[in-house]
Order: C-alpha cells, then sequence, then structure tokens
C-alpha cells in the first residue's frame, strides 16, 4: 500500500472517531443505578449523586422464564410509595400492561394487549413523554403534559420500585439514569412549577414557521441603555401552553381558565397539522377544557357540560391517541360527583330532581360511550363497571324512559359479572342483595381503577343500609313471596322497619279494596298496623312514652295517614276534619322536624338537610308529602288531599317500599277482591 493510501485511512479512521466521540457527547449519559433480583417485592433508591433537575430513566424487568404464565400481577413504580409517581401495571387476567400516571389526578396513559406473557419490560421516561417497549418492540408512546406535581425541597422520584403480590422467582430488576434531555421533552421543568412554567412560556417557540403561525415573540425592556443577549425559543411551546391550561382546571375564576385555555389552543394551532404532537394536544387541549368547565359548573349545568365531553368523545374516537381512554374515564367521578351532590339549603325539589335527573343522564350517555371506545387492552372489570354506571343512572333517576308502574327502566343482572359488582346490580334493582350482603370493593396491589369512586358514589347515594331492611323490602314487593320467608325477614329487619312495611303495604291494600266489606277488612288491617306504632287519635295522651309516634318523624307522618285516609275510606269529606295533634308534650321530641312535619308545600324543599343516619331524604320526603295530603285533608282541599305523589317514586328509598304510598301504585300480588287503585 502507498504511504498516501496508509495517509488516508488514517484521516478517515480519525474522522470516524471524532464523529463517534461528538455522537457520545451529543446523546444523554446513562449510567447503571443498580440491578437487583426481583424475588417479591423490591426498589432502588435514588443515589445521591443524580441531579435533582433530571427526569430521565428506564427501568427495566427481566422476567424469570420458569415462571408459570401468565404470572402474578406487577407493578414498575416511579417512587418508593405507590402512587406518587408514574407506574405500568401487568394485568395477567387480561395479558395486557397499563401505563399508570399517580399523583392527586391519577390518570390511565396508554395500554398494551399482548398476545403472550412478555419477557423483558422497560419503562422509560423522557419528562413528559414515555415510552413501554416489550421484548424489543416499542408498544406504548404516551405524553402527559400535565405531569406529576413533585414535591417540594427534595428531589424526585425518590427511587424505582417494582411491586408484586406474589413472587416473581428469579426475575431481575435495573433501574438506569438516562441523563439530561432537551428542552423539547419539558424535562427541565418540574411539574406544578408555576413560576418556571411562565418564564419557559414567554420564551416563546424556537421553530420560526412555528413563531410566525403564533405571532409570538420575546418582549424586551426598552429604554434602559442595554439589551440582553435574547433568549432561544422552545420548541415545546405549545406544549407547556396546554400544561398551564391543564393547571387551570382547579381554579375557580372562569376568566382565567378560558383566557389559558385560548392561548393554548392558539399555541395548538400554530404548531400545523403536520407536526406529531399537534393531535395529541388538541385532545389533551380538549380534556382541559371539559375539566374546566366541570369545575365551575353549577347544580343546572348539566347540559352546558356535555358540549365539552361530546367533543372530548368526538376527538378519542377520531384520532389515536393512547391517552384519550384514560382521560374520558377520569372525567366520570366528577360527573358522578355532581350528580349525587345534595344542596347545601331548602330549594324546590322538583328543580333539585331535575338537576339530579339530568346530571345523571350525562354521567350515563357518557359511560356508554367511553364503554364503545374501550380498547383491547382494558381489564373486564372495567367494562362491567361500566355497564354497572349505567344501570345505576336508571335505577336512580336518570333514565328518560319509565316502566308502567312508573319506576325507571333499569337492566337485568349480567349473569358473567363479578359477585361483588352483580349484589349491587340486583339490589339497585330493587332485589334481594342475599345473605351474604354486599360483598366489599376489591382493592388491587397494583394499577389504580378510576371507577371504583363512580361506584362508590352512586352506591353511597342510594343508602343501601341497613340491609336486613332491603331484604324486607326486596321481599315484599316480589310477587307471591312465601309467608314464612316474609316472616324471617321481618324478624331479621327488628320492630321499626318492619312495624313501618306493616303500614306502609296496609295503606296500599287501602288504596285498592273495593267498596263495602273488602274496604272494611283494609281500614281495620290499616288501623292495626299503626297501632304497633304508637296512637295519634283522639285518646293519644293516654299512651305510653317511648312509643314510635313520638319520637320518629316517619312513624309520626304515616300513623296521621293512616288515620287521615281511614276516615276518608268510610266519610269521604262529610264528617268532621280529622287534626293531627300538636308536637307538645308526649310529641315534643318531635320538635326538630316541625317544619318537615307542618304539611307546607315547601316543607318538600327541606328533604336534604338532615342527618342520613336520622332520616334519609327519600323518609323525609315521603314524611313531608304524608303531612302534606293529612292538612290539605284537615282543610277539607280534596284536590292537595290527593297530592301527586310521583315525587316519591324519583326519590326511591331502598329500604322501605315508599311508593305504595301513592294511591294509584298496585301492589305487585293483588289479592282478590281488590279493584284497580283509586284515590282515598
Amino acid at each position: 500500500m502507498s504511504r498516501w493510501g496508509i495517509i488516508g485511512m488514517v484521516v478517515v479512521a480519525g474522522c470516524a472517531t471524532a464523529a463517534a466521540l461528538l455522537a457520545d457527547h451529543q446523546v444523554p449519559s446513562s449510567r447503571t443505578v443498580g440491578v437487583i433480583p426481583v424475588p417479591g417485592q423490591a426498589s432502588l433508591a435514588r443515589p445521591e449523586g443524580i441531579p435533582a433537575g433530571r427526569r430521565a430513566w428506564r427501568m427495566v424487568l427481566r422476567l424469570d422464564p420458569d415462571l408459570r404464565q401468565p404470572g402474578p400481577s406487577w407493578a414498575l413504580r416511579e417512587g418508593l410509595d405507590a402512587g406518587s409517581g408514574y407506574e405500568l401495571a401487568w394485568q395477567p387476567e387480561a395479558l395486557s400492561l397499563q401505563l399508570l400516571r399517580g399523583g392527586e389526578r391519577p390518570l390511565i396513559l396508554g395500554g398494551i394487549r399482548l398476545e403472550a406473557s412478555p419477557h423483558e419490560v422497560i419503562l422509560a421516561r423522557r419528562g413528559a413523554r414515555l415510552a413501554v417497549s416489550v421484548d424489543g418492540r416499542e408498544v406504548i408512546d404516551a405524553l402527559d403534559p400535565e405531569g406529576v406535581p413533585e414535591p417540594i425541597g427534595r428531589a424526585f422520584p425518590d427511587g424505582w420500585s417494582v411491586a408484586t403480590p406474589s413472587s416473581l422467582g428469579a426475575s431481575t430488576f435495573a433501574v438506569h439514569d438516562d441523563g439530561d434531555l432537551p428542552a423539547a421533552f419539558a424535562s427541565d421543568l418540574a411539574p406544578g412549577d408555576l413560576n418556571a412554567l411562565h418564564s419557559a412560556i414567554a420564551r416563546g417557540p424556537a421553530d420560526l414557521d412555528e413563531l410566525h403561525r403564533g405571532s409570538g415573540a420575546v418582549t424586551v425592556p426598552s429604554g434602559l441603555g442595554w439589551r440582553p443577549d435574547p433568549l432561544p425559543g422552545r420548541s415545546d411551546h405549545a406544549l407547556l401552553r396546554v400544561r398551564l391550561a391543564l393547571m387551570a382546571a382547579g381554579e375557580r375564576q372562569g376568566d382565567l381558565a378560558a383566557r389559558r385555555l385560548g392561548e393554548a389552543a392558539h399555541a395548538v394551532a400554530a404548531l400545523g397539522s403536520g407536526h406529531p404532537d399537534h393531535a395529541r394536544l388538541m385532545v389533551w387541549l380538549a380534556f382541559a377544557e371539559a375539566r374546566i368547565v366541570l369545575n365551575l359548573a353549577e347544580p343546572g349545568d348539566a347540559e352546558r357540560v356535555r358540549a365539552p365531553l361530546d367533543q372530548l368523545v368526538v376527538l378519542a374516537a377520531d384520532f389515536t391517541v393512547p391517552e384519550a381512554t384514560g382521560m374520558l374515564l377520569a372525567l366520570l367521578p366528577s360527573i358522578a360527583e355532581h350528580a349525587v351532590r345534595r344542596p347545601p339549603g331548602p330549594r324546590p325539589l322538583g328543580e333539585v330532581l331535575a338537576e339530579r335527573s339530568a346530571w345523571l343522564a350525562t354521567l350515563d350517555s357518557t359511560a356508554r360511550a367511553v364503554r364503545r371506545l374501550l380498547p383491547a387492552w382494558s381489564t373486564p372489570s372495567t367494562g362491567w363497571q361500566l355497564q354497572f354506571i349505567a344501570h345505576a343512572c336508571g335505577a336512580l333517576g336518570g333514565s328518560t324512559t319509565v316502566t308502567d308502574s312508573g319506576s325507571p327502566t333499569i337492566l337485568p343482572t349480567p349473569a358473567a359479572a363479578p359477585e361483588w359488582l352483580a349484589a349491587r346490580w340486583r339490589t339497585l334493582a330493587g332485589g334481594d342483595p342475599g345473605d351474604a350482603g354486599l360483598p366489599p370493593i376489591p382493592a388491587g396491589q397494583t394499577g389504580f381503577d378510576p371507577l371504583l369512586p363512580v361506584v362508590e358514589h352512586l352506591v353511597r347515594a342510594a343508602a343501601l343500609e341497613p340491609l336486613a331492611a332491603l331484604r324486607l323490602r326486596a321481599v315484599l314487593t316480589e310477587p307471591g313471596a312465601p309467608r314464612e320467608v316474609v316472616q324471617r325477614r321481618r324478624d331479621a329487619a327488628g320492630g321499626r322497619f318492619s312495624a313501618l312495611s306493616d303500614v306502609i303495604v296496609a295503606l296500599a291494600r287501602l288504596a285498592q279494596a273495593e267498596d263495602g266489606l273488602p274496604r272494611e277488612t283494609a281500614v281495620r288491617e290499616a288501623q292495626a298496623a299503626a297501632a304497633e306504632l304508637g296512637d295519634v287519635g283522639p285518646q293519644q295522651d293516654a299512651t305510653g312514652p317511648g312509643q314510635p309516634v313520638h319520637q320518629d318523624p316517619l312513624a309520626f307522618a304515616l300513623a296521621c295517614l293512616v288515620e287521615s285516609r281511614c276516615k276518608r275510606s268510610r266519610n269521604g269529606f262529610s264528617d268532621a276534619p280529622w287534626s293531627p295533634p300538636a308536637l307538645s308534650g308526649r310529641f315534643s321530641r318531635l320538635t326538630p322536624f316541625a317544619q318537615l312535619l307542618s304539611g307546607d308545600a315547601q316543607a318538600t324543599e327541606l328533604v336534604w338537610l338532615h342527618d342520613d343516619a336520622v332520616l334519609p331524604p327519600a323518609h323525609a320526603l315521603a314524611v313531608a308529602l304524608a303531612m302534606r295530603e293529612v292538612r290539605s285533608a284537615e282543610l277539607r282541599n280534596r284536590g292537595d288531599a290527593a297530592l301527586d305523589w310521583s315525587l316519591q317514586g324519583r326519590l326511591r328509598s331502598y329500604t322501605l317500599p315508599l311508593e305504595l304510598l301513592d294511591p294509584r301504585r298496585t301492589l305487585p300480588s293483588a289479592e282478590p277482591g281488590r279493584k284497580a287503585p283509586a284515590s282515598p
């Protein structure tokens, strides 16, 4: 080889070496934090040498090939405490991985359904971007403009961990620090640091086309005699604008939130439709708008909330954005909270029930839309819970259709649903929860379930306690229930609920009884049932103290209703009117409920203002309506004496069949000799 050839080879080699060194300098540095075995739970603490502002790392889990497939559930966690950072959870029953964000606003960021159990799983964070690889193939690419707010005064994360309820055998867990990253990843800004965020946004976008489309420029003070060197713009400008809009979701200032939304929309539009983040940031912006509208919503705003929710549903269906499903699921608890929120003060009951029905309908339609959009990696539990939410909305009064008896249309219990959900489904349908009661809601050790708060909101609003009373109510409204079964349920429910139920059923039979002997028999049965509650008749002072009518407003109201209806059943309005006793003497313990027992038309506005343990809203409504009928009959107001009891069906009680107080309702199994319902 000639001398010039040798020199040429040396030059080429030198250039290659220089290029490699330059590439190494430009690629973020990486170092191994640690590699440890994972027989069960395992964690690696953050080394002291890693700078506090570094938000770039990789977690690598290599699973024992001898594990029995699909293996136990497990989760890779950013942070040593559950729910403090990002998490990747393995759902073996669905052969799926779910990427989750923890913190105060947890969110499902994406997922993937696999054909087989993985051997190596990598979760990498690059600031606002996260990626999941399985066996060398990237399967999830997520963007989280909002991020998890970091604790003030200490570095985050404080470590990385693996959580599993079982053993992972000879698996290993490794963490790698990937060093600093370009600003495009927003890795230099701590999520939740508002001052740093404003400073970064003020620099404007880096791309000249984006800068031109957004008409953005950095304002430099003049008149100082000098100008500082301009700071370079940021390529993640639009992402940061969306982060600021998402932070406005907790503000109560509507003008500020609207301004931030507008600025973010302008910045996202300036990216241009060809930008890889354009569609994703549009969906995030729609999510921010829906959160803001829900945060600012008033009780009557259910219809106004639907527009941003529908927009998010449409965008989620049109764009393949992995975070979209989690966004919709994350909004359901807030909608449910609005749907079951109690008014803080007296309000017309019809308005409250109409608003509640509108919110329940919004929750119903959103849950159905989410179910249609569920990706293949969703767990079966998610689908069942979305069906339950739709069912519960109908049962609680959100359904737009009713049965022939006036009850909301509800769905049949699915046979394949887990028992904890099926038991609640049966109970909300008016069925028997079973002798085992309502099984506890399972709590998973990995991942989180955004729908459990929704289920809990709806079940709590239904007031499904005490269970013995639920079982008695179910058997009383079941056609042809055996007498021995009814008696066992009566004994289990206790004296109060048994006596109140007997009075309600007796009043229903009185309303259906034909003239003559059947009517007289029904009157005697109603009076005998009411006698178990105590005496509110002319001789009430002769009764002993401590009877239910002396201290229980519902017992008092039902006993008065029996007296009034029995008198009208025999003599109509031709006799002297019957008057309920004053709330004094033996009845003085009822004075805290004087307004509710007044018989005024406005008494129904007070049904939400009592402690549920003392008088649930449905029971309070029965008190108000019963005394309204009694007082109207006393004043010989025939129109009001047959008042509309349909409100009782719209505010359902699951412990007493209070809807049967409506004279137009029929018992599930009408006995011979009883005619169609008529007003007493």
